[in-house]
């Protein structure tokens, strides 16, 4: 008898596990079955970088303020710098750095983080920024004289002078038993020049001339292109290529041709200053437009 109490006492502890194992498993997968709870954001994406601190700068750019707000502010890239391949225009949080006297349209130089975030525009974490004294602007150099006049508008690094081209007043030794009787008091002038060069080579040298009159283009080699310029307008571009470089002539329109533009650069010179060249006679004015 003792051993059928036995039995049914181990049958009954068995089932009462087999249903608490199930009911454990029912809950277990009754829980996994549940969503997951979204992960909040402290911050949108689109919110701006806030600065990091006195973080040291990893990289730099300079730039246009295009807009200013009283936490963010919005600026131009330049072209040549790195950061323009990223993006033409950054924002960036302002929170944190130095206040400085800016507005719209002021140059800054920002000192930023190398984390970009690749919206339009582009935000970067600025850590310094400094406002860029305005260059002063470029004055031209103008020659009014006499109903003739013309001007040119040179960069900071460029240098010039102005001077009469005389006619020479020598005369032949054989011509005169007193030389200085046959030297006319005031030399016959036969054109003005504004001569001009980069500060870093003056024998590249370039002269803008009104000539007495006109002059004429020979030479078999010479290649004759007709072009407008931005001020000057209409003119003719003469210029041949030899073994030491490239001599080359310009003869605007105005005035029946009498201002022309001379320049024989070397193969080191062309390669160097043409584009700034032809930038420089694209300022040049002549005729009564001065």
């Amino acid at each position: 008898m003792k051993r059928h109490l036995h039995i049914l006492l181990a049958c009954a502890l068995l089932l009462t596990g087999c249903a608490g194992g199930a009911t454990g498993a029912a809950s277990s997968a009754a829980a996994s079955s549940q969503p997951a709870p979204a992960k909040s954001s402290s911050a949108s994406a689109s919110a701006p970088i806030e600065p990091s601190g006195k973080a040291k700068a990893e990289m730099e750019f300079t730039g246009t303020v295009l807009a200013l707000t009283p936490t963010t502010v919005l600026v131009a890239v330049d072209e040549d710098c790195a950061l323009f391949k990223s993006s033409d225009q950054v924002t960036f949080g302002t929170r944190g750095l130095e206040a400085i006297e800016v507005a719209e349209g002021d140059r800054v130089r920002v000192g930023c983080g190398e984390m970009i975030r690749e919206t339009y525009p582009a935000q970067v974490d600025a850590r310094t920024w400094e406002v860029l004294e305005a260059e002063p602007a470029a004055e031209p150099v103008v020659y009014d004289r006499a109903g003739d006049s013309m001007s040119v508008t040179l960069s900071a690094d460029w240098e010039y002078e102005q001077y009469d081209e005389l006619a020479d007043p020598t005369p032949k030794a054989d011509e005169s038993a007193d030389p200085a009787a046959d030297v006319p008091a005031d030399p016959e002038i036969i054109g003005h020049t504004i001569a001009f060069w980069p500060s870093a080579d003056p024998d590249c040298r370039v002269e803008l001339t009104v000539e007495k009159q006109a002059l004429g283009i020979c030479g078999t080699g010479v290649t004759c292109e007709e072009r407008t310029f931005a001020h000057a307008g209409p003119g003719t571009v003469a210029y041949e290529d030899h073994d030491g470089g490239r001599w080359l002539l310009v003869i605007f329109a105005a005035e029946d041709g009498r201002y022309t533009v001379r320049w024989s650069p070397d193969h080191a010179q062309l390669e160097t200053y043409e584009e700034t060249f032809w930038s420089i006679v694209d300022t040049i004015t002549v005729g009564n437009e001065v």
